[in-house]
C-alpha cells in the first residue's frame, strides 16, 4: 500500500494585511519530500500519527510537504500553488491512500475563501 501524506496548515485572518508567503510556513519554507518525513516524525501532531499509522500498516510512505505556518493575512496565491503542485504531483505518481492534515480557516489572496476546499 501506498501513502502519500502531506501538511497545509494556516489559519488566516482576512483583516490583517500581512500576506503570508512561502516562507512563513516553515524556518525556510514547508519541508519538502523526505525532509517533511524526517520533521515531522515523531512529532505529537495529525501528520506525525499519519506517519505512525503508514509506518504500522508497512506501507510505502510518500510524505509531499509539510509546512505550517502562524495566523496572519490571506496566503499567496504562488505558495498556495506550491502546496498543490507538490502534492498532486506524489498523487499522480499513483497512491492508495491520502492523508491530508489541514487546519480549515486558510484564505487564498484574490482566490477563494475556503483554502481547504
Amino acid at each position: 500500500m501506498k501513502i502519500v501524506i502531506a501538511q497545509m496548515e494556516h489559519e488566516t485572518n482576512t483583516f490583517s494585511p500581512v500576506e503570508t508567503s512561502w516562507e512563513s510556513f516553515g524556518p525556510d519554507g514547508p519541508y519538502i519530500g523526505v525532509h517533511a518525513y524526517r520533521a515531522m516524525k515523531g512529532t505529537k501532531t495529525p501528520i506525525g500519527a499519519f506517519i505512525d499509522i503508514a509506518e504500522e500498516a508497512n506501507a510505502d510512505i510518500v510524505t509531499s510537504v509539510a509546512g505550517f505556518a502562524y495566523p496572519s493575512g490571506p496566503v499567496s496565491g504562488l505558495a498556495y500553488d506550491r502546496f498543490c503542485d507538490l502534492i498532486i504531483e506524489d498523487v499522480r505518481q499513483g497512491c492508495d491512500l491520502i492523508m491530508l492534515d489541514l487546519h480549515g480557516a486558510m484564505v487564498v489572496k484574490d482566490r477563494t475563501l475556503d483554502g481547504e476546499g
